[in-house]
């Protein structure tokens, strides 16, 4: 490495330029011999130009690198505060030591009143992203026994109420349970004769509808599935709108599964245009499709378009939480980070405590999207007071933009001394030496190392377990009964909540973190296995309490 400045400035600032990079001008000298010398006062030691930064991709994270001090000159400094190259302490016997100076968190600190706000109102995106995602606890609770039976064919008149019992009694077989061993009546299959039975008794002209019904004899046991069921339950949701019973059980679980998809396409999404759009642009993007998919997943009449609209509306959600990181990330430093991170979890567990209010106001599970879309709006109306990434638009050479950001961020921080009188030059260099940088690293970079593999493949697994067991805990809160569904989700949220400060305070005060997260993981899943204790006279009379059918 060579240093093209013959005798450096006190407290100078120089880039440095490789060996053999000299046979072709960056952009940086470009940038600098278009301009004069007398303009920066912190390179206005009437040397050589500067050359190239030997480390581009540093300066793509707003850091510049001082030289020792020679004592013969004078810099300009703010006449209310010294200039930020001033307050780096160089060792002067080591000329060739490089420091690396985040101007960002120089200029706008660690933390303040300004991150503060901001990542509140991120946070806040937190609330509907959960909702959408629990939402099916109350859009498809599983249904009580007796809620349905198969639909008789279309011309068996079984209008009259009392008609309802005595055409389960016949059509549909008495069953042992296995758990109890008693009887119950299986409302996925019918006795084939019954179909036949019932057929060729009201294609005759002397039915009497007052007591239409003849026992069918049952020489023949043939049992087939039914191919479609009557409702009569007291909620309307996409079980009973799409026959989601029995064997279409499986497709409730295929609309979540199609949610978690669009929440993988959504962080993928947003990763590829913030290669050309700002996380606050893309944030608002999200915000404002999240609220037409969400109310068209709840309009929708078939399964299949709700199936769609369902995991566009998870795509939009990933756009509106993934850019939000991005910015509150780029804008906090230190442990504050480690805690806004953490901490940013805690609005989903909100979420899930929310949601059994918004759905106790509707009436069916069409009313409930609407009403998890529309409070988007407000998140719309509160985008103003939310910044854009200073660190992004500085890598674009957007300037002035990140630097009415930072002006911004001191005032509300009180610092309004804190910008140098070269602040806005420290911000050009870094844009102009971030241009001709190398891409950043990508996701397989994290793979290299020594035992990276093995631990990349650690945590993956462990996260992949830990998505499995979350997920499959609290949306199947539905299979419990709608008798304390409600109940259920907010203690549910609640345990989140505890859970993600016993987390914290495991990564900001011990060095085995992943250790105590075992024990963690360990006691919990012993103490859920401690429901098969459970004596099964406590689910009998649960049992019995559900499994009576409607006998007008």
């Amino acid at each position: 490495m060579r240093f093209p400045m013959a005798i450096a400035p006190e407290r100078a600032l120089v880039l440095i330029e490789p060996v053999g990079f000299s046979t072709s001008r960056s952009i940086t000298e470009r940038f600098l011999s278009s301009r004069s010398i007398a303009d920066y006062p912190l390179l206005n030691s009437g040397g050589a130009s500067a050359g190239v930064a030997a480390n581009p991709s540093a300066q793509c994270k707003d850091t510049f690198e001082p030289v020792a001090p020679a004592p013969s000159h004078n810099i300009p400094y703010h006449p209310r505060r010294k200039s930020l190259i001033d307050e780096i302490d160089v060792p002067t016997e080591n000329v060739n030591m490089v420091d690396k100076v985040d101007i960002i968190g120089k200029v706008v600190g660690d933390w303040g009143c300004w991150q503060l706000r901001t990542v509140l109102l991120i946070f806040l995106c937190k609330i509907p992203s959960s909702w959408f995602m629990a939402c099916i606890i109350f859009t498809a609770p599983a249904p009580r026994h007796g809620d349905f039976f198969c639909k008789p064919p279309p011309h068996v008149p079984i209008v009259p109420e009392h008609n309802k019992s005595q055409w389960i009694q016949i059509s549909h077989p008495q069953v042992i349970d296995p758990n109890d061993q008693e009887l119950s009546i299986d409302f996925c299959n019918v006795y084939e004769d019954a179909l036949q039975h019932a057929s060729m008794y009201f294609n005759k002209s002397h039915v009497n509808v007052s007591n239409p019904w003849i026992q069918p004899e049952r020489n023949a046991t043939n049992i087939i599935p039914c191919d479609s069921f009557q409702h009569h339950s007291d909620y309307k949701s996409i079980i009973t709108d799409f026959d989601l019973v029995c064997s279409r059980d499986i497709l409730v679980a295929t609309t979540q599964f199609f949610h978690l998809f669009g929440v993988l396409w959504g962080g993928i999404i947003t990763t590829q245009l913030l290669v050309h759009f700002s996380p606050r642009r893309v944030m608002l993007a999200g915000m404002l499709t999240q609220i037409i998919c969400g109310n068209l997943t709840g309009l929708v009449t078939s399964y299949g378009l709700h199936v769609f609209f369902r995991c566009l509306s998870a795509i939009c959600c990933g756009l509106m939480y993934t850019a939000g990181a991005v910015i509150f990330s780029d804008i906090t430093a230190g442990k504050y980070k480690t805690i806004v991170c953490t901490m940013f979890e805690q609005f989903w567990s909100i979420g899930v405590i929310l949601l059994p209010g918004m759905a106790s106001f509707v009436n069916n599970w069409s009313q409930l999207y609407m009403a998890i879309s529309f409070p988007t709006f407000i998140l719309v109306i509160l985008h103003r007071w939310i910044p854009d990434s200073p660190r992004w638009l500085i890598a674009r050479n957007r300037i002035s933009e990140a630097k009415a950001i930072l002006e911004e961020a001191v005032r509300v921080n009180g610092k309004e001394n804190g910008l140098p009188r070269d602040f806005e030059h420290l911000l050009q260099v870094q844009a102009a030496s971030c241009l001709e940088g190398p891409p950043p690293p990508n996701w397989w970079s994290l793979w290299e190392g020594h035992r990276a593999k093995r631990h990349m493949i650690c945590v993956h697994l462990i996260w992949s377990i830990y998505i499995v067991t979350y997920y499959g805990m609290l949306l199947n809160i539905r299979i419990f009964g709608r008798e304390h569904l409600e109940a259920n989700t907010i203690v549910a949220g609640v345990c989140e909540i505890i859970g993600t400060f016993i987390g914290l305070y495991l990564i900001l005060n011990t060095t085995r973190k992943w250790l105590w997260t075992g024990i963690w993981n360990v006691a919990a899943g012993v103490a859920a296995c401690t429901i098969w204790l459970i004596p099964n006279s406590s689910k009998l009379i649960f049992y019995s309490q559900s499994s009576d059918l409607p006998i007008d």
